[in-house]
């Protein structure tokens, strides 16, 4: 009886590892459904979706993009999301990476800095008719010029303002290490 109790327990631990790694190849397939879409229908953005490097990734809760151009994401988020959702937040995240990010950030407080960056591509998305509706966008976009640069919306913004967790997309650290 013990002995066939690990054995279950064995079976259910292998289950589990055989189901999250289908539903990471399920997301994999998703992500590039989407960049090809995206080189087919809106070829500026895909081509930069193209040169991100996609891993999956248990200990981001949405999508994380690194300085090195890896761009961390959820699995489960990922098949959530509708596929025109999934393709303007591509967009949305290789526009962070094209438009430098991290290097223009300098010393700038970090989570308003990714608030402004994503005010910055907003308009940009918004012209290519690939609308992303970031919710911590939404009370913003009604006081601010539109078409500023991510610089002129960082000094606007107010002191701790920060995206949504699951809108929180620059990282400077892998959350896969323990590292803060």
């Amino acid at each position: 009886c013990e002995a066939r109790g690990r054995a279950c327990s064995a079976t259910w631990s292998d289950s589990a590892g055989l189901h999250l790694e289908q539903v990471t190849m399920e997301a994999r397939d998703k992500i590039a459904a989407a960049r090809v879409w995206l080189i087919k229908h809106k070829p500026f953005f895909g081509v930069l979706a193209r040169a991100l490097r996609v891993e999956a990734s248990d200990r981001t809760p949405a999508f994380r993009l690194l300085p090195d151009d890896r761009l961390l994401f959820a699995p489960d988020l990922v098949l959530a999301l509708p596929f025109p959702a999934l393709c303007a937040r591509l967009a949305h995240l290789c526009m962070h990476a094209s438009l430098a990010c991290f290097g223009r950030r300098g010393p700038r407080e970090a989570g308003r800095w990714n608030v402004a960056h994503d005010l910055a591509i907003d308009g940009l998305l918004e012209a290519a008719q690939l609308s992303v509706a970031a919710p911590h966008l939404t009370a913003q976009l009604g006081r601010l010029p539109r078409g500023a640069s991510a610089e002129n919306y960082y000094e606007i913004l107010p002191s701790g303002i920060r995206p949504q967790e699951n809108w929180c997309d620059l990282c400077d650290v892998d959350p896969s290490t323990d590292e803060a």
